[in-house]
């Protein structure tokens, strides 16, 4: 009985630190593209900081969210993101060790070394994680990253649901890499022992070349298993040794999945740009609204328009159509479209794609880079009336602004058949004085 005192007064204690530390929280704003609703959004949590070391947080959090968002491919697409970070202090500094010696403090997150009797993996524990989800879910729900950073020099880091890095020298290297596991399910690319090997996107132990899984990124003629020396040390095949096993296999010599401080390989690119258009819509607004069928009327032109969420290293591209019919020239992000226009008498069909044709993914589904939106639209015509005023040589007509696009036509007499004169196509025009001294003119607006 004594014994379950002892424990309840412990977790009552746990419980009452944590809480303590919870109100001291800060929510810091790193980085701002956009809505959260439109954007990726990346929150980084201080693990390891006492109160006293907190104001280095945001500056260590800064710094490796530069590194992430300039490596390529991310550069490409970094005004995709948002970036937060999460201020709470631990009691002690830095993470537990077991190798070579143990030292434990008592942080906020639970952060440790040597996790699986491997010292440079660095991980949170299950109360650790809960308290993550619990901050994350108070400050940023929409979050799609999270990021624990440990106020410790020692090299380490680990990926899996949270993403967890040092601030040891290469930190901004390793959260990039661990990145590539948390955000795109990257395997490791390296043989040495670390966990279950398994398949990923860029690991494998597939040999036929038709079934590989980045058998597009693979040149004619590369020898399969590929040669881990010259002439292929840049080029993508199939290289042994990945996943923590001789067994599997990478897509290149080397990788940013296999060494720090290279760049990420062809297939990892493309994942990751896959990764990303799984998350987000390249259309963030339009007009008009696309839940109600559309009345357009004789030549009045309506405007259609998209606003996309544009890369920052190059265009998207835009077509819209007309019934599935592409519109010569229509490339820009505005259309705009008279009921003359229309194809079709009807219900017809105004659609835009709007498309990145990066050529850095060759592989997935055709739609994966692509966003599209579609309205409904029917021709209304309308012949609206003429209203005349007559005065000392001359008539002045008037019309609605529906009569945009329909000619206005005279003749002298109505005898069959009479003989109609164009004189104008309306516009913007709201009427017209003409000058006359025939005692008989009738007019009418008319479809050319």
């Amino acid at each position: 009985m004594r014994l379950c005192v002892v424990i309840r007064v412990l977790i009552t204690l746990a419980m009452a630190v944590a809480s303590s530390a919870i109100g001291q929280t800060n929510f810091l704003t790193l980085l701002t593209n956009g809505p959260t609703a439109t954007r990726l959004n990346i929150v980084f949590l201080s693990e390891g900081y006492t109160t006293s070391d907190l104001a280095h947080f945001p500056s260590d959090a800064q710094t490796m969210l530069n590194r992430m968002l300039s490596s390529p491919p991310l550069a490409e697409y970094s005004n995709y993101f948002n970036a937060f970070a999460i201020s709470v202090p631990s009691s002690q500094s830095g993470a537990d060790h077991y190798t070579p010696t143990t030292t434990l403090v008592d942080t906020f997150f639970n952060a440790r070394y040597d996790t699986s009797g491997v010292q440079r993996l660095l991980t949170i524990d299950s109360v650790g994680r809960s308290r993550a989800n619990s901050l994350l879910a108070t400050y940023m729900p929409e979050y799609d990253l999270a990021a624990v950073v440990v106020n410790d020099i020692q090299y380490g880091g680990s990926g899996g649901s949270i993403l967890v890095s040092s601030i040891n020298s290469q930190s901004p290297e390793i959260a990039t890499h661990e990145m590539g596991h948390t955000f795109a399910n990257l395997g490791d690319e390296y043989s040495d022992a670390g966990s279950t090997p398994s398949e990923r996107p860029n690991t494998t132990t597939e040999t036929n070349l038709a079934l590989i899984k980045w058998t597009l990124w693979i040149p004619e003629g590369t020898p399969i298993p590929t040669p881990d020396n010259s002439p292929y040390l840049n080029t993508i095949g199939l290289f042994r040794g990945a996943a923590y096993s001789t067994n599997y296999f990478r897509p290149k010599h080397n990788c940013k999945m296999r060494s720090l401080g290279v760049s990420f390989c062809e297939v990892c690119s493309e994942t990751l740009i896959k990764t990303i258009y799984n998350m987000i819509n390249l259309i963030e607004v339009s007009s008009p609204p696309t839940n109600v069928v559309l009345q357009l009327t004789n030549g009045l032109a309506s405007t259609f328009a998209v606003t996309n969420l544009q890369p920052s290293t190059h265009s998207l591209r835009l077509q819209w159509y007309t019934n599935n019919i592409v519109l010569t020239g229509a490339t820009s992000a505005v259309l705009r479209v008279a009921g003359f226009d229309l194809p079709a008498i009807g219900t017809n069909l105004i659609r835009v794609d709007v498309t990145d044709a990066t050529p850095a993914v060759r592989t997935g589904p055709t739609n994966m880079l692509l966003d599209s939106l579609a309205w409904k639209a029917t021709f209304v015509a309308d012949n609206p009336p003429i209203s005349a005023n007559a005065g000392p040589g001359a008539i002045v007509l008037n019309w609605p602004t529906t009569a945009a696009g329909l000619y206005l036509e005279q003749t002298p007499d109505l005898s069959a058949p009479p003989l109609w004169t164009p004189m104008l196509m309306i516009s913007n025009q709201a009427g017209v004085s003409i000058a006359t001294t025939n005692a008989r003119s009738f007019f009418r607006l008319h479809r050319p």
